[in-house]
C-alpha cells in the first residue's frame, strides 16, 4: 500500500482556528470532531492538529497539542467569527520551509492509523539522513486532514518560524 515519501518543501500559508489541549495524543480524534461541530458541521473544511511533544520522552498526561479548522473558502470569515465566539484562537501561518509528506485519507480511522505508523518513522528517517534533528523543527508537527476531493493527510515539520502556539510555552518563557 502507500509508502510515504518525505521531502523538503513548503507548507503553504493558512489561517486556522485552534483550541489547545493537554493529554494523550490518542484522544485528539474527539477534539477534531468537536472542532467540526463547532464549525457548524463543516466537514468540508480541512481540520488540523499541531503536536508539540515527543510521546517517547514526555509523560502521556503532559503531552500538548492543538486541534482546529483551516479557515478557507467563501465562508471562512463567518466561520472565523463563530469559532472565536466558541473560544478558538485564530492564527495565520505564512508560507514556510518544511519537511512534507502526504498520505491518502480514504478509509477514515484505518487511514489515520496507517498514516501515523508509517509517516512519523519516515519523517524521522528523512530528517536523520538530511542531518536534521528534533531541534531543527519550529516547535510542532502539523497534520492537515482534507476530505473530498483531495482525501489526503498532510504532515508538515516546519523548519523555520515559531509554531509553539500552546499557551504552556508562554508560561515557560
Amino acid at each position: 500500500w502507500h509508502r510515504p515519501r518525505p521531502e523538503e518543501g513548503e507548507m503553504g500559508g493558512m489561517k486556522v482556528g485552534l483550541k489547545h489541549l493537554t493529554g494523550p495524543y490518542r484522544l485528539s480524534g474527539p477534539a477534531f470532531k468537536r472542532a467540526c461541530q463547532d464549525a457548524g458541521g463543516a466537514f468540508d473544511q480541512p481540520c488540523l492538529s499541531l503536536y508539540y511533544d515527543n510521546p517517547a520522552t514526555v509523560a502521556e498526561e503532559k503531552l500538548r497539542y492543538s486541534a482546529g479548522i483551516v479557515l478557507e473558502g467563501p465562508t471562512a470569515g463567518e466561520l472565523e467569527q463563530n469559532l472565536v465566539k466558541k473560544g478558538y484562537e485564530i492564527h495565520s501561518f505564512r508560507d514556510t520551509r518544511a519537511v512534507v509528506v502526504t498520505f491518502p485519507f480514504t478509509m477514515g480511522l484505518v487511514s489515520i492509523l496507517l498514516a501515523v505508523s508509517r509517516c512519523y518513522p519516515a519523517i524521522s528517517e528523512f530528517m536523520k539522513q538530511c542531518g536534521m534533528g528534533p531541534g531543527d523543527s519550529a516547535g510542532a508537527v502539523i497534520e492537515v486532514y482534507r476530505g473530498a476531493p483531495d482525501c489526503t493527510i498532510q504532515y508538515f515539520v516546519p523548519l523555520e518560524g515559531d509554531f509553539k502556539l500552546h499557551p504552556s510555552f508562554k508560561k515557560n518563557e
